[in-house]
């Protein structure tokens, strides 16, 4: 095994000199072709010893309102002034998003006996700033969003399903029915059907069936049968999931649990209490004194 100083090793890297390279224990010049996989090989080991990921990427979750864009053009409820200056801050709002990637090794690192140190060392200081520059792009896109919601508000905002239950709620099958602030949400989603939407129970759940509404986007030439409800105009908050049945030609939405609200149990009557029974009393017939 050919041994050389550490430090005279690491003088000819930083000449450009003939080095000693301490993944393969072989001698490369600065031009040699064996460096590149050295260099990959020492940060896969490293990084592997401290379970760490070699690339961090992060993204405003946008998603959904491209969706929402969709449904509010198909409704015509949206200019085309107002398309493009959304179009233009979803562009800043994807701006913002990080893509980092470590790397391999230095040559440093792979010519010093300690390079897996040295790399972990630089790798917690990368982690560090690429964390910084995450939460600096979080709080720069959050701001943008705000603006967006603003801008696509959404159309028909609901509260979770609530519902009352008629009986106790031990029961195996209780009985219930929509609050009415739930209630008047599967009225106005049943009624854009046509025919309007078939409502049937599973379990504390409510699920409407019925043809593709119009006025929708083409929701019908997706990959795949679930829908994203932002294309309906649904709040996931009260609605769960939305799914094309019936080569694509029915829509079967399902909603969220219902929180039930019990009956109060029956007042039982008060019981009357009984007043203890007075004692006898015992008539003497002869005084004590009198002998008899």
């Amino acid at each position: 095994m050919t041994t050389v100083s550490p430090a005279a090793n690491a003088l000819k890297v930083l000449l450009g000199d003939r080095f000693l390279c301490m993944v393969c224990q072989r001698h490369h010049t600065p031009n040699s072709r064996l460096i590149a996989a050295c260099r990959r090989k020492l940060a896969l080991q490293a990084l592997r010893e401290l379970r760490a990921d070699d690339h961090r990427t992060w993204r405003p979750l946008i998603d959904h309102y491209y969706a929402r864009l969709k449904w509010y053009t198909a409704q015509r409820r949206i200019t085309e002034s107002e398309t493009k200056i959304i179009n233009e801050l979803l562009t800043e709002i994807n701006k913002c998003a990080v893509r980092e990637s470590f790397g391999s090794a230095t040559l440093a690192e792979i010519a010093s006996p300690d390079g897996k140190a040295l790399l972990a060392a630089r790798y917690a200081q990368w982690k560090q700033t690429v964390d910084a520059q995450i939460a600096r792009a979080a709080a720069d896109s959050d701001q943008l969003v705000q603006r967006l919601a603003t801008l696509l508000p959404l159309p028909y905002p609901a509260d979770l399903p609530t519902g009352n239950s008629r009986n106790h709620p031990r029961r195996s099958a209780p009985q219930w029915t929509p609050a009415p602030s739930s209630q008047a949400e599967i009225d106005r989603v049943a009624a854009l059907f046509s025919p309007p939407a078939k409502v049937t129970r599973s379990g504390y759940r409510l699920i409407l069936t019925g043809a593709v509404p119009d006025g929708l986007p083409d929701i019908a030439s997706y990959r795949r049968t679930g829908v994203d409800l932002e294309l309906l105009g649904l709040d996931s908050t009260f609605w769960h999931h939305a799914e094309l049945s019936d080569r694509r030609k029915r829509l079967k939405l399902r909603t969220r649990s219902f929180a039930l609200t019990s009956p109060e149990p029956p007042k039982t009557p008060p019981q009357p209490t009984l007043e203890p029974l007075p004692k006898p009393v015992q008539l003497l017939l002869f005084p004590k004194d009198s002998g008899l």
